[in-house]
C-alpha cells in the first residue's frame, strides 16, 4: 500500500527543513513525497532541496517549483493530480509529523481500503485554542455515519491528518475550490458526503502549529467572502443531494456556520457595508432550511431567531452578545 504525503510550500524557510525531516524519518517504507513550491519568495526552495537532497528517500520526492504563487488550494489540487498513491496526506509545510504517523494509520486500515483513516493531533504554538480533536472512539464509521460526526464535529475539518482513498477523491472530483481561505471545510465536507467508510485512530499522527501569520487566524475581507463562497456551496450540495430530508443534524450545522459567521462579522467589522451583506445573504439563505420546529436544538432555534431579527436589532443583540461573552 503507497502513500503519497503532499506538501505545499510557500515562504516557510523557518520551518520547511523540520516539517521534511518529519515526512522523510517515517517509519513506513512505501512513501511517495509530492512537495509542490507555489512561488516562494524566501530561501524555501534552497532548504528544502538541502533536505531531499541529504535524505536517504529522495529518490521518492517528486518536486515541483512553480514560478508564481496560486495558493495553497490549487497547490494541493496539483499535488492530487501528480500523486501516484493508493492514499494521500496532507501535511502543511510548516507542520510536523510523529515518526510512526503513517505507519499507525495504514495499521487502522488493516486492509480494508476504507476511504478516510484519521488520526488525532496535538497543536502547539502561538495563539493556542481550544481545537475540536477526535471524540469518537476507534474504528469504523460508514456511510450516514460520516456525515452525522462531521456535522457534529465528532472530528476536525481541517484538511490535513486525514489518509484518504485517492481513488475516492478522483472518481467524485473532490478537489479545492480556488481563491478562498476554508478551503478545509468545503473539501471535508464533500469528503463526508461522498465516503463509505471511515476508520479512526486515536494515536497521534500530526503536530500542528499555529503560527502568529497565519492567515485564518487574521479576519479579513477575503475571509467573510471566502466563508459565504463555502456557506453557499455546502447549501447547494446539501439541496442537490437531499441531505435535509435526510439528515437530522444539517439544520443544526449550518445555523451555527450562520451564527459563527455573522458574530465574527460584527466582532471584526461592526455594523458596516461587509456585514450588512453578510446579513443580507444569511438571510436569503435561511427559506432553504427545513422546517426549524424538526431535529434541531434548542440552541440552533433561539440562533435561527435572531439570525431573523432585522439588521439593526441583529447588530445591537450580537454586540450585547460579545460584551457579555468577553
Amino acid at each position: 500500500m503507497k502513500v503519497s504525503i503532499i506538501i505545499p510550500i510557500y515562504n516557510v524557510e523557518a520551518y520547511i527543513d523540520r516539517c521534511l525531516t518529519s515526512a522523510f524519518n517515517q517509519s513506513y517504507p512505501h512513501i511517495e513525497f509530492v512537495c509542490i513550491d507555489d512561488g516562494s519568495k524566501d530561501n524555501s526552495v534552497k532548504i528544502a532541496e538541502k533536505a531531499i537532497n541529504k535524505s536517504d528517500r529522495k529518490k521518492d520526492v517528486i518536486f515541483i517549483i512553480n514560478p508564481m504563487n496560486n495558493g495553497v488550494a490549487a497547490t494541493r489540487n496539483i499535488g492530487l493530480q501528480q500523486a501516484t498513491g493508493d492514499y494521500i496526506f496532507f501535511l502543511d509545510s510548516d507542520d510536523e509529523l510523529p515518526s510512526d504517523a503513517i505507519e499507525c494509520l495504514i495499521k487502522a486500515n488493516n486492509s480494508i481500503n476504507a476511504d478516510i483513516i484519521m488520526g488525532d493531533f496535538s497543536m502547539t504554538g502561538a495563539h493556542k485554542r481550544d481545537f475540536k480533536t477526535i471524540q469518537l472512539q476507534d474504528g469504523c464509521y460508514r456511510n450516514e455515519e460520516i456525515l452525522d460526526t462531521f456535522l457534529l464535529m465528532k472530528w476536525s475539518d481541517m484538511t490535513c491528518n486525514k489518509m484518504v482513498r485517492l481513488d475516492t477523491i478522483r472518481k467524485n472530483n473532490i478537489f479545492f475550490e480556488n481563491n478562498i481561505i476554508h478551503e478545509d471545510t468545503l473539501w471535508s465536507f464533500i469528503l463526508a458526503v461522498e465516503s463509505s467508510l471511515m476508520i479512526i485512530c486515536n494515536q497521534r499522527t500530526y503536530i500542528y502549529h499555529i503560527q502568529d501569520q497565519s492567515i485564518t487566524q487574521k479576519k479579513t475581507d477575503h475571509n467573510f467572502n471566502s466563508l459565504l463562497i463555502v456557506l453557499n456551496k455546502i447549501i447547494s450540495i446539501t439541496m442537490e443531494k437531499k441531505i435535509f430530508e435526510k439528515n437530522n443534524h444539517i439544520n443544526d450545522y449550518l445555523i451555527d456556520y450562520c451564527f459563527y459567521f455573522l458574530k465574527e462579522s460584527f466582532r471584526y467589522r461592526g455594523n458596516n457595508s461587509l456585514s450588512k451583506e453578510v446579513f443580507k445573504n444569511i438571510s436569503a439563505q435561511l427559506h432553504n432550511f427545513k422546517s426549524i420546529t424538526k431535529n434541531t436544538n434548542w440552541s440552533s432555534k433561539i440562533k435561527f431567531i435572531l439570525l431573523k431579527l432585522p439588521f439593526n436589532l441583529s447588530f445591537f443583540v450580537f454586540k450585547l452578545y460579545l460584551f457579555i461573552k468577553r
